[in-house]
């Protein structure tokens, strides 16, 4: 059974409510999806032992995205995460990637871009979790 997940996390209930289903009509259960309109109750998570791929908004109640990407990062180093915003710059973009954010996607994007970013980001941290397992 495949250890990854795929974590949904944005306070836009149809938002995340749409993503995961668009994610399960094609994922085939290969990756166990989870979707939080609470970030708190994600961040209550063992982080560290998290594996797969994040897809977090940048503003939420409670907790922003930013925060959100630091407190992970503190605990994971692998974990794949993808953000998105219907409030973007380029100076928010830079940021979040430079807090360890691999992509972006501004809000309304192409669901056919962001499941292939998905899941790109998925099937290449199985490669990098196998090798690490046989060195």
């Amino acid at each position: 059974m495949n250890k990854q997940c795929i974590y949904i996390i944005d306070d836009n209930n149809h938002i995340g409510e749409s993503i995961k289903f668009l994610v399960e009509s094609i994922n085939d259960k290969i990756y166990k999806i989870e979707y939080y309109q609470d970030p708190m109750r994600f961040l209550d998570r063992k982080l560290a032992q998290l594996q797969g791929c994040v897809i977090v908004d940048l503003f939420m109640p409670q907790i922003n995205g930013f925060e959100l990407i630091k407190k992970l990062r503190r605990e994971n180093n692998f974990i794949n995460i993808i953000v998105m915003s219907g409030n973007c710059s380029d100076s928010m973009e830079k940021r979040a990637i430079d807090l360890g954010a691999q992509a972006f996607f501004p809000k309304p994007f192409n669901i056919e871009h962001l499941l292939k970013q998905v899941f790109s980001m998925l099937a290449n941290s199985q490669v990098i979790s196998a090798k690490r397992a046989y060195t």
